[in-house]
């Protein structure tokens, strides 16, 4: 397996966003990148875009032919909402959750590029603002400066054994006769997709990283495992309450607690739990066409 890699840029970008004023509003969202208003400025990055992608392949020994951008497809980018709040609203049906993403100023692209068997994923994110007071070197500052507010490259993988976030999600729909998907994160740390059959919002299931919850009311512990589909309600329960306290570990996992409350509302996670644990079973086998 090659190893995930992570170039400088990406955690600059991190680093920008934790040490910044609060984060620059995007453009507003569309649910596909060549319809997106950001999709001009996005696509003048095609030539960087394959500056990336041939450094790696270069770097990684990879023998496959350099990519060119007239290979790129936009219209395959996958969208990444940042922002966990939509679990924190009472949305039930498909349209409400629409509205919501559309109202969306934080998330991200992911943009792979295919050349031979190997598949690269670029992020691309908006610059975040850069605090004049933070602590960076000034080569660091002069980098962030110059991608302040603007859509940009931060950050590429290639790991062929993690298939590409949009391929699972047409695996999804697919599998579950065309039901429309939404693609979250919940704290940026494990990234969700939400099904709906015509308008109603039925299920969740983790496409990365994974997701422990704490109720500290009844010390009961909520796992969400990779692949499995979970009832969407349950999800949303658990997600409305819950509050993030620690990465754990590097594999994006994270722990979130829902805080200890009066004994009246202590009853209350049980039945989420239930819920929850009875789609355990229902494991998904959502796979590449490359492992196919």
């Amino acid at each position: 397996m090659k190893k995930r890699i992570f170039l400088r840029a990406l955690a600059l970008t991190f680093l920008a966003a934790a040490l910044s004023a609060p984060a620059l509003a995007a453009p507003a969202p569309a649910f596909s990148l060549p319809e997106a208003e950001e999709f001009s400025e996005i696509s003048q990055l095609s030539g960087e875009i394959c500056g990336w992608v041939n450094s790696l392949i270069e770097e990684n020994g990879d023998n496959v032919p350099p990519v060119t951008p007239e290979q790129l497809d936009f219209s395959a980018a996958c969208r990444i909402d940042t922002e966990s709040t939509v679990f924190k609203q009472n949305l039930t049906s498909a349209q409400a959750l629409t509205a919501a993403l559309e109202q969306a100023d934080s998330y991200l692209w992911e943009l792979p590029v295919s050349s031979g068997d190997q598949t690269y994923v670029l992020t691309l994110t908006v610059g975040a603002p850069v605090n004049p007071d933070a602590d960076l070197t000034e080569q660091d500052r002069q980098y962030l400066l110059e991608h302040e507010g603007k859509w940009h490259i931060s950050g590429i993988t290639a790991d062929g054994d993690q298939p590409y976030i949009g391929e699972r999600l047409q695996a999804l729909a697919a599998a579950r006769d065309g039901a429309v998907c939404y693609v979250m994160d919940a704290d940026s740390h494990c990234t969700f997709a939400i099904l709906s059959e015509a308008d109603a919002l039925t299920s969740a299931v983790v496409l990365r990283g994974s997701l422990s919850v704490t109720d500290q009311r009844t010390s009961e512990q909520i796992v969400f495992e990779p692949e499995t589909l979970y009832p969407y309600d349950g999800v949303r329960q658990v997600l409305a309450l819950a509050e993030p306290v620690v990465q754990a570990g590097t594999d994006g996992g994270l722990q979130l607690v829902i805080p200890a409350e009066d004994e009246a509302s202590a009853a209350a996670p049980l039945g989420i739990a239930l819920a929850c644990a009875a789609a355990l079973a229902v494991v998904l086998l959502v796979r590449s066409r490359r492992h196919a």
